[in-house]
């Protein structure tokens, strides 16, 4: 180690000297670094600090550290110049349509046209899909983009017409309107077609419908093959409900029944009470009806028998009376009537004249009857 003599005659080392002078001149450099630094950052004071919102994705490229890290927002990070490199990139899903024939911009392009195994023109209107970025692939996509969005656009673009034209050119046009083939070949599109983008940092967070579009008669004739389809699809599930369609249509008709059988018994069994209440109200007035004609009738009864024995008593009395009137008529009625003769005749005037010979009579007249006057009996007697 070499020395050196100071002016009081002292000798001391010269690599500690050297060491001084070298933090000397670090500190010199780190001062005008940081008063550097401090200018320009009082000169750009607002792109130190960078504000990332929630839809955001930051690349910063560390000098220090020499890395490259992706930073997802919300949040704010320093931008320190020279050591630091910041990159912002959205990751909020971005829409593109393939629509038309025209590219107004990046994100509206053409519609897509190929044929089918078959060489049947197809056309696929109004395909829409929506992308975006991957946040752990930023760095990638940075790579890949730039952090352009028609970048980006394209490559999507690309990508979607390769696969498609691949999947589905193999498929004829009668296949390609099957509902079954177009669910799948939707979903296995969608997947090959998230396989291509990952290297590139970009996913498919939607991925529309497939609907292959075919000349105007075609068309017509595929319109009315899926109405036919649908027809008899609809006819197949009706065809498989009508069983059990049947049995709850019977068992809604047990229940109806049961239900109006149920009422049926109820009102009949009303009408029935009822129809005893009446019965048996009308059996009370029957037979009071009956105990009081039967005791009107028992009391007429008595009353004409009591009258019929009156006047038995008085047809008897009348009777006997009228039978001992006709005895003493009897008795006397020989008597009365020559008394009636006799009072009868006692006027008469009588001429006798000499008998005359009559021939016999074999019977005689009723004026020889005896008691008759004028009668040949009356002159003989006389």
């Amino acid at each position: 180690m070499q020395s050196q003599k100071t002016p009081a005659g002292e000798t001391r080392p010269a690599e500690p000297r050297r060491r001084r002078k070298l933090l000397a001149l670090l500190c010199y450099g780190l001062l005008a670094t940081g008063a550097a630094v401090h200018a320009y950052g009082r000169r750009l004071d607002k792109d130190l600090v960078r504000t990332l919102r929630d839809d955001e994705v930051a690349v910063v490229y560390d000098a220090l550290r020499a890395e490259v890290r992706t930073v997802e927002g919300p949040g704010k990070l320093v931008e320190l110049p020279v050591l630091h490199e910041l990159r912002v990139m959205l990751r909020s899903p971005v829409p593109m349509l393939f629509s038309g024939s025209e590219r107004p911009d990046a994100f509206h392009v053409p519609e897509m046209h190929m044929r089918a195994s078959d060489g049947s023109p197809m056309r696929f209107d109004a395909f829409a899909l929506r992308y975006a970025l991957l946040p752990e692939e930023a760095r990638h996509c940075l790579e890949d983009t730039h952090a352009i969005l028609n970048r980006a656009a394209r490559l999507v673009e690309v990508n979607a017409r390769g696969v498609l034209r691949e999947r589905l050119s193999g498929y004829s046009a009668e296949q390609l309107v099957r509902h079954e083939v177009l669910v799948v070949e939707t979903a296995e599109c969608r997947k090959l077609l998230n396989e291509a983008l990952q290297p590139h940092g970009l996913k498919i967070v939607e991925f529309g419908a497939l609907k292959p579009r075919f000349d105007r008669v075609y068309e017509d004739a595929v319109e009315r093959r899926l109405v036919s389809i649908a027809e008899i699809e609809r006819l197949r599930s009706r065809a498989a409900g009508l069983p059990a369609e049947l049995e709850d249509q019977l068992a809604q008709l047990e229940r109806d029944k049961q239900a109006e059988r149920d009422a049926i018994l109820l009102s009949t069994a009303s009408a029935r009470a009822q129809a005893e209440r009446v019965a048996l109200l009308a059996r009370t007035n029957a037979d009071l009806f009956a105990e009081e004609m039967r005791r009107r009738g028992e009391s007429e009864r008595l009353e004409l028998h009591q009258s019929a024995a009156v006047l038995t008593m008085k047809q008897r009395t009348a009777a006997e009376g009228r039978r001992a009137e006709v005895a003493r008529v009897a008795a006397l009625g020989r008597t009365a009537v020559i008394e009636a003769w006799i009072e009868r005749l006692h006027d008469l005037t009588f001429r006798v004249e000499p008998p005359r010979v009559e021939p016999p009579r074999m019977e005689r007249s009723l004026d020889d009857r005896p008691g008759v006057p004028g009668s040949g009996y009356a002159r003989s007697t006389q």
